[in-house]
């Protein structure tokens, strides 16, 4: 598997688990925007 691909595997799976745990779903952003943002600096 290529980076891409487990960065948009990993997005994907942090937005599912946060949609289906309503309570943390604003962390869940915050975690992906976290990691699209070290995407872009590495």
């Amino acid at each position: 598997m290529d980076e891409e691909h487990i960065w948009r595997a990993a997005s994907f799976w942090l937005l599912f688990l946060s949609c289906r745990r309503k309570s943390n779903w604003l962390e869940g952003i915050r975690v992906k925007n976290r990691m699209e943002a070290g995407k872009r600096s590495a």
